[in-house]
C-alpha cells in the first residue's frame, strides 16, 4: 500500500503566539531571585526540547522532525540573559520583552495586515 505522506506544515501563528505568551513571563523576573529564574529557563529549555512539540503537535516546528532549534534557543538565550544580568534583572527583562513582543507582534501584525 502506498501511502503518500502530507507534506510538513507550520503554523506560524501557533508559534508566534506560544512565542508570546512564553514571553508574559518576563514579568515575573521582577519579583524572582535569579537563581529560581534560572531554574525555570533551564526546565524550559529541555520541557521545549522534550515535550513542546508533543503537547501541541510537529505545527509548532519549522522543520519536519517535529521541533527545531530556535524553540530550544529561545529559552536558552532567556536563560544566558538571566546569567548575564542577574545583578540586574531588569536588563534581562527588557532584552526578553524586546525580543518576544518585537519579533512575535511584527510577525503577526505582518500576516494580518499582509497586501
Amino acid at each position: 500500500m502506498n501511502v503518500a505522506l502530507e507534506p510538513h506544515r507550520t503554523d506560524e501563528r501557533l508559534r508566534k503566539l506560544l512565542h508570546i505568551g512564553f514571553g508574559l513571563g518576563s514579568i515575573s523576573l521582577r519579583w524572582l531571585p535569579w537563581q529560581a529564574a534560572a531554574g525555570i529557563a533551564a526546565l524550559a529549555v529541555l520541557g521545549n526540547w522534550l515535550v513542546l512539540h508533543r503537547i501541541f503537535g510537529r505545527g509548532v516546528s519549522r522543520h519536519e522532525r517535529g521541533f527545531d532549534e530556535g524553540i530550544v534557543l529561545y529559552p536558552a538565550v532567556v536563560l544566558a540573559l538571566i546569567l548575564v544580568f542577574r545583578p540586574h534583572l531588569g536588563i534581562a527583562t527588557v532584552c526578553w520583552c524586546i525580543h518576544v513582543f518585537g519579533g512575535g507582534f511584527a510577525n503577526v501584525a505582518g500576516k494580518h495586515f499582509a497586501p
